[in-house]
């Protein structure tokens, strides 16, 4: 009896500890779909059709929205004047190269 119980607070400290870490990563993130622990959004992946997929959660988070497949995190944009906007109008902000502290 004791056994059992033990790994029931066991089992719901671990899903504690996922869904905290889960909002921890999504901070500062555009919005999406909510997220299962682990796994993330990879039970919304699409294996067929992927723009209608993609398409429906653009209607519903907007033109720049989040969906995380496991450890990976993927930044969507939904549309060509979102990506206009980011890349030719701002990109002296996202043109800049990572620092390569190994390299020098």
């Amino acid at each position: 009896m004791i056994y059992i119980s033990s790994v029931v607070v066991l089992v719901i400290v671990l899903i504690s500890y996922c869904l905290y870490l889960d909002r921890k990563r999504t901070q500062g993130l555009p919005p999406g779909p909510r997220l299962l622990p682990i796994i993330g959004n990879l039970h919304l992946a699409p294996s067929k059709n992927p723009w209608d997929k993609y398409k429906q959660l653009f209607k519903q988070y907007g033109p720049i929205y989040r969906v995380i497949y496991g450890q990976q995190t993927l930044i969507m944009l939904g549309d060509n004047e979102t990506v206009h906007n980011l890349f030719d109008k701002r990109s002296s902000i996202y043109s800049s190269r990572p620092r390569l502290p190994m390299a020098f």
